[in-house]
């Protein structure tokens, strides 16, 4: 299973299953005597003749239905329609395999210090394709770190203010593997469902801790939308 990287800065398992505890009501069959007269011998057949109902009595009387283990409930996933304002950043378009975005960011982290700039907030990520769609060595981002207005960035890298925007927000918690992503397609089906339009690219806001356990890390993920335009007015034409 392949990590991210760190980005710093700023399953429940279910409960162990009831099994109650079974009677020990039952019939316990104990060994016979063996018979001393005749009295006791015509008393042998009726003991025998009853043996089957006491063992089946004892069995229904163990007998008590097992409890089905609870199983634990996932938080629903929601979507909320916010204002994602601007900020100033220092940036860095990058070119290749999404995959290796949180080495971008370590890296970021390092130029950051080595020119004393402060960061203002967590790192951002703005990812401009679909990676289902393009090739991997192929795929457009940018790194992006909130920073003080008019802040000089350091070699290889810019500065900016981003354009504030409408957008579908929705909050994934936990580290990003192979196995555990961000469901996209199920974001795209809501802001299709509701009415809205696509707008630009996914923005994603990383509040990861390495102090925290990844399980624990935070990411907002943005999706830019617009509403539609009102339906104009119909204005009927007079009659000739």
């Amino acid at each position: 299973m392949r990590r991210l990287n760190r980005f710093g800065g700023l399953a429940a398992e279910p409960g162990p299953w009831y099994h109650p505890n079974k009677s020990s009501r039952g019939f316990t069959a104990r060994p016979f005597p063996q018979p001393k007269g005749a009295s006791e011998m015509r008393r042998l057949p009726y003991i025998l003749a009853l043996l089957p109902f006491a063992l089946l009595l004892g069995a229904c009387e163990e007998e008590k239905p097992v409890e089905e283990p609870v199983e634990p409930i996932e938080p629903a996933v929601t979507y909320e329609l916010t204002e994602l304002e601007g900020q100033a950043v220092i940036y860095k378009p990058l070119t290749g395999d999404y995959k290796n975005f949180g080495d971008a960011v370590e890296e970021g982290f390092e130029a950051l210090k080595a020119a004393e700039i402060e960061l203002v907030g967590p790192p951002r990520g703005i990812f401009f394709d679909d990676p289902t769609m393009v090739a991997p060595d192929e795929q457009h981002s940018e790194v992006l770190f909130p920073v003080a207005a008019d802040t000089k960035p350091p070699r290889g890298y810019a500065y900016k203010v981003t354009e504030p925007c409408k957008a579908v927000k929705t909050v994934f918690k936990g580290e990003f593997t192979e196995e555990n992503m961000p469901d996209y397609g199920a974001i795209y089906a809501y802001i299709a469902q509701e009415g809205l339009g696509e707008a630009g690219p996914v923005i994603g806001i990383y509040y990861w801790d390495p102090e925290l356990d990844p399980a624990e890390w935070v990411t907002e993920i943005y999706v830019p939308v617009k509403e539609p335009e009102p339906a104009g007015e119909v204005v009927e034409e007079p009659a000739a």
